[in-house]
């Protein structure tokens, strides 16, 4: 049997403010204050379409986690608006898609919607949305 060469794996980045090390503001080349920045964004997406990566993803963060009583992962309190993310990557690049995940539970779905369709057409068809829901620890 003959292999299908056609098909191609998609591969992204889930890009966490701070990223997956929780300790990784302390190394020497750390810059930490740069989560707050937009070069720190259109950095990391023109290094992820240099290697060819097909999108960059940000999430949505509405509470922090916790395990056992207590926090775990800082990316959860240092996380700035996906959604405003990706629309200034949409004019900071061109050969990557952009995603975010949002939460239809303390999001309006069809205001959501409009900001992504928004994003997407000022991007070139780039932009993407996963649809998530929220536990209770986020509310008020």
């Amino acid at each position: 049997m003959m292999a299908d060469t056609t098909r191609m794996a998609h591969l992204g980045v889930w890009l966490l403010s701070t990223g997956h090390n929780i300790a990784s503001w302390r190394h020497p080349a750390s810059d930490p204050a740069g989560v707050m920045r937009v070069d720190h964004y259109v950095e990391a997406t023109r290094i992820a379409a240099r290697g060819k990566l097909d999108m960059i993803f940000f999430e949505d963060t509405l509470a922090a986690r916790e395990r056992n009583g207590g926090i775990f992962g800082e990316v959860t309190i240092n996380s700035l608006d996906p959604m405003v993310i990706i629309a200034a990557l949409a004019a900071a690049s061109k050969d990557i898609g952009l995603a975010a995940s949002y939460s239809t539970t303390y999001h309006d779905p069809y205001l959501l919607a409009s900001k992504v369709a928004s994003i997407d057409h000022l991007s070139k068809g780039r932009a993407g949305w996963n649809v998530v829901t929220t536990d209770a620890s986020a509310g008020p």
